[in-house]
């Protein structure tokens, strides 16, 4: 995929064209993380799923398309409870029976009432509250969300063209992720991934995007990107320093640049689509979340590049890696890392489902601070260092992640265009 600057009208000539690859590719680990990513979704849900879908295809019917959602969801708790990939602790089957309802919920705000015809952006995996997109309340929390980010997602595809508006808010980091593959199902690959570095801002921090088979004549100064035939959504992340609910978020608009009639021809084939959408949305995710695929308890994978290639499921900005912890009252996690010059970088704790460890929003002013540690408010060690401490209980030292009563769960690290490839982090368990 192409990315272009339009000319800023200043007449010198034609605007330079932006390769867009990822800063660390890795490309056997990440053949490696693709095929453990395959094997660990559930066959028996996917091929479930299939069949549930293609029935409702055939008939072109919104009751065959809204069975197929039911179903969903009962998959979705038979996956909470089931000793594949479940748990039969009581608190982890109450935390993964609200994640399935969170899933549901996420999947009617992207698909339920909005597609390739009339593109919105929904927020989803955000704990901002009181959010832009039209006044929808925000508070939805599914599977490698970051808690210092907020996410929106629009529904496209490749026939037709879109224009994206925007005024910048008070983030570190803004980006527009182009995925291929089909609505509802995971993406299958990141075409391009658009950040702040590449746009024209106007004074007061506006931007525009143009999405099109052709570059336009009269783009000025958008940034267009060319869309292939396979285009099927995009995913806007904005990075903050701190809890985005102290922060500005960025205002967005996208609109169908094409005056053509619209894809279905009746509502019933609007509703089918977007029901089936939906619930291949849900059974996508519960088949990556949890992970069948984790490292041995209390280690922590090399970093891994992100090339776009791997389930569209991250941008192509970041390196990424995790660990997993399994921790009882008397031990501690005690992880070091040694951050690279980087705009960004995090280390979280999420729960079995992908979830960040708490998806309410805690009362206490410094509880943001218990479940993520960043570049902004890191304690570090005289040597450049940072060691965090993951535990039960306080140990009195910088850099504590409290896993809020989960006994285990995934630690997840993210470096934000390193200048460099991250050190791998090691993870040493200790006795309280």
């Amino acid at each position: 995929m192409a990315v272009d600057h339009g000319a800023s009208g200043n007449g010198h000539g034609s605007p330079p064209v932006v390769s867009i690859r990822a800063p660390w590719s890795y490309h056997g680990r990440t053949k490696r993380a693709r095929a453990l990513l395959s094997r660990s979704c559930d066959g028996a849900i996917r091929r479930s799923s299939s069949r549930r879908r293609r029935r409702a295809a055939m008939t072109s019917d919104s009751k065959a398309a809204y069975a197929a959602l039911v179903q969903a969801i009962v998959d979705a708790g038979a996956v909470v409870s089931g000793s594949e990939r479940g748990s039969a602790d009581d608190f982890e089957q109450a935390v993964g029976y609200h994640y399935a309802t969170e899933l549901l919920r996420v999947a009617l705000d992207l698909y339920g009432d909005t597609d390739e015809d009339v593109p919105r952006f929904v927020p989803f995996g955000s704990h901002a509250l009181g959010y832009h997109a039209g006044g929808v309340i925000a508070g939805r929390v599914q599977g490698g969300i970051n808690p210092d980010a907020v996410y929106d997602q629009a529904i496209l595809t490749g026939d037709r063209s879109y224009r994206i508006r925007g005024r910048r808010g008070s983030d570190v980091y803004l980006s527009f992720s182009f995925s291929g593959g089909r609505n509802g199902h995971r993406p299958e690959r990141t075409m391009a991934t658009v950040n702040d570095t590449q746009f024209t801002f106007g004074r007061d921090g506006e931007f525009e995007l143009i999405v099109s088979p052709e570059q336009p004549s009269d783009a000025k100064s958008a940034t267009w990107v060319r869309s292939e035939p396979d285009l099927c959504s995009v995913i806007v992340r904005q990075y903050f320093n701190r809890d985005p609910r102290l922060e500005t978020v960025a205002s967005l608009t996208i609109d169908s640049l094409d005056d053509r009639p619209a894809r279905f021809r009746t509502h019933d084939e609007r509703t089918a689509a977007r029901l089936l959408a939906a619930a291949a949305f849900i059974d996508a995710t519960m088949a990556a979340f949890p992970s069948g695929v984790t490292p041995a308890p209390n280690t922590v994978n090399p970093p891994l590049g992100y090339t776009g290639q791997a389930g569209a499921l991250g941008t192509t900005d970041n390196v990424y890696t995790s660990g997993a912890w399994l921790l009882g009252e008397d031990h501690a996690l005690v992880v070091r890392l040694r951050p690279p010059a980087c705009r960004y970088w995090s280390v979280q704790l999420w729960n079995r489902w992908g979830q960040s460890v708490t998806s309410d929003v805690m009362p206490e002013d410094n509880a943001y601070h218990r479940i993520i540690v960043n570049n902004s408010h890191a304690v570090m060690e005289p040597d450049g260092t940072c060691r965090i401490v993951i535990a039960h209980r306080d140990p009195r030292t910088p850099n504590w992640l409290n896993p809020l009563g989960h006994s285990q769960g995934v630690v997840f690290f993210r470096w934000l265009m390193p200048e460099s490839v991250p050190e791998p982090p090691t993870a040493s368990l200790m006795k309280l």
